[in-house]
């Protein structure tokens, strides 16, 4: 496993002939690798430390007293010192003995130093070999890329993750957002490690690193061992997570190893999404050719074809909104409820409209599941409806109707069906509703007036009469009146509007006239 910086091994140094440093007593079992050189004669260096130094000194304001340089050996040992190289010739012959017995019991490597070999040399010497093992580190990252890569295109994901861990030395798991093991390496993780890398994703990133804002992060198991985690995603889309099980945080090199099995992973998952976007791309063009240009139409609806249902019929489901963002919602939210469905996408959209076409069968659930999706600011910013069945031949006569029973649909109401419109559609309808309420303010006013002059209620009688579509008894007991009485009522309107209400298309003009004046729909 890489360590976290670039080391230095003492042995190497004690290998370097030509430096002449030898071991001051037996080198401990457990070492730690040296990062940087240091020269430092002060008699408490310790606040200037951060770990992984080889200290140099000659020991000349080296405490004296066996327990006050048990403390200095002691005090090195706690600020993770990797060894001490200690210069003899000059205020020490040799390495006092006392400093070997502390050494020895703290477990920290002393290295008698000659005093004909310059500091100089040694820190110039060890400063080389570290910069010549971070070299080799990035070029192991370059020739470890290209392998991951061809990994990816021959084999998929395990040659992925198999690359990684081999790379590494590592355990390295992919899971996918519910927690399960798509692949590992080794093959079988351990249950244990497994669980505890299940707790530390659930705790730094929700359910198993899921949707949440985090993407990357590392954490500790309950043995002590370091987890690194990549969230593997592409846009929208979430497939799991990577991680590393280690024994110390990976560095830098190894997590750029990390990011790029991750961003392989993610194009492995993401291709085919990547194939269904590019196919609903072109499901899109064929649709709005079917609905534009007539003279080469023939082989789109070919094409069409595979978006209807057994008895070749279709509904187109139209969504209507001010809001851009509203509609790119919803088209999301589309493609994921026809996923789902395993079912193709034709759509059509604008700035303030979508256009969706469905398999008659089953058409009014999708829509209902769709618009039911949506979180609740963006439903409140669109309306929706739904033509009846239609072939495809029909599909600019399903536009239409789709159309007009978005007008009649509420901000965020469920999608208006056009087959439940019957009675309705001229009122759902803007410029109709308008022209009716025309009729009704240059018609209808003498009746009002009448009523006001002579305290009649002749409005209400004849609204009475229209809705029971002339039907005598009906209209009667609807108004609380005799049918007499209501005869002499009607008579009278007949005679102030000067209409004959007989007839079966002045009844339904005035009737549609009194709704639109009412606001009614």
């Amino acid at each position: 496993m890489p360590s976290p910086v670039a080391v230095v091994p003492v042995p190497w140094v004690l290998a370097q002939a030509d430096l002449a440093v030898s071991a001051a007593a037996p080198l401990p079992a457990d070492m730690r690798g040296i990062e940087l050189v240091l020269t430092t004669e002060l008699p408490e260096p310790f606040e200037w430390l951060s770990g992984g130094e080889l200290l140099l000194t000659t020991g000349i304001q080296l405490p004296s007293g066996s327990v006050a340089r048990r403390q200095y050996i002691h005090a090195l040992r706690e600020c993770g010192v990797a060894a001490v190289g200690f210069g003899v010739g000059l205020s020490h012959k040799r390495v006092p003995a006392e400093l070997l017995a502390a050494a020895d019991a703290a477990g920290l490597p002393i290295l008698q130093i000659p005093r004909p070999t310059p500091f100089a040399a040694v820190i110039k010497r060890v400063s080389q070999r570290l910069a010549e093992v971070q070299y080799d580190e990035v070029v192991r990252v370059f020739k470890t890329q290209p392998k991951m890569t061809r990994a990816a295109a021959t084999d998929g994901a395990g040659a992925v993750v198999r690359e990684l861990g081999s790379a590494l030395g590592a355990d390295v798991v992919m899971l996918d957002p519910a927690g399960g093991v798509l692949v590992s390496r080794p093959a079988r993780i351990g249950a244990d490690a497994l669980a505890q890398v299940r707790e530390g994703l659930d705790r730094v990133g929700g359910p198993t690193g899921g949707r949440s804002e985090v993407r990357t992060g590392v954490f500790t198991d309950a043995a002590g061992h370091t987890v690194t985690f990549s969230r593997i995603s592409l846009g929208r889309s979430v497939y799991g997570n990577l991680a590393v099980l280690s024994a110390e945080p990976l560095p830098p090199v190894a997590q750029i190893l990390l990011g790029h099995a991750t961003s392989l992973l993610a194009l492995e998952y993401d291709r085919p999404a990547r194939m269904r976007r590019v196919q609903v791309d072109l499901n899109g063009k064929l649709l709005r050719l079917a609905l534009g240009d007539a003279g080469v139409v023939d082989s789109a609806w070919m094409q069409l074809r595979d978006g209807a249902d057994r008895d070749g019929q279709v509904r187109m489901l139209c969504i209507d909104s001010d809001s851009p963002a509203a509609l790119s919602t919803v088209a999301d939210t589309i493609g994921d409820v026809l996923a789902v469905a395993g079912m193709p996408t034709y759509q059509q959209h604008s700035d303030q409209r979508m256009l969706l076409m469905l398999p008659a069968r089953g058409a009014r659930t999708l829509a209902h599941r769709i618009v039911a999706q949506l979180d609740g600011r963006r439903r409140k910013q669109i309306r929706a409806g739904i033509s009846g069945p239609h072939q495809i031949s029909e599909l600019p006569r399903a536009v239409d109707d789709a159309r007009l029973a978005a007008t009649a649909a509420t901000l965020g109401g469920a999608p208006v069906d056009f087959g439940s419109m019957a009675g309705r559609a001229l009122l759902s309808v803007d410029a109709s509703r308008q022209v009716l309420r025309g009729i009704a303010d240059s018609v209808l006013s003498p009746l009002s007036e009448y009523d006001a002059a002579n305290g009649t209620d002749l409005v209400a009688a004849l609204r009475a009469f229209l809705e029971a579509n002339g039907h005598w008894e009906s209209a009667a007991a609807a108004a609380s009146v005799h049918r007499h009485t209501l005869r002499k009522r009607i008579e009278t309107v007949e005679s102030v509007l000067e209409v004959n209400l007989d007839v079966a298309r002045v009844r339904a003009e005035l009737l549609l006239a009194m709704m639109a004046q009412a606001g009614e729909r």
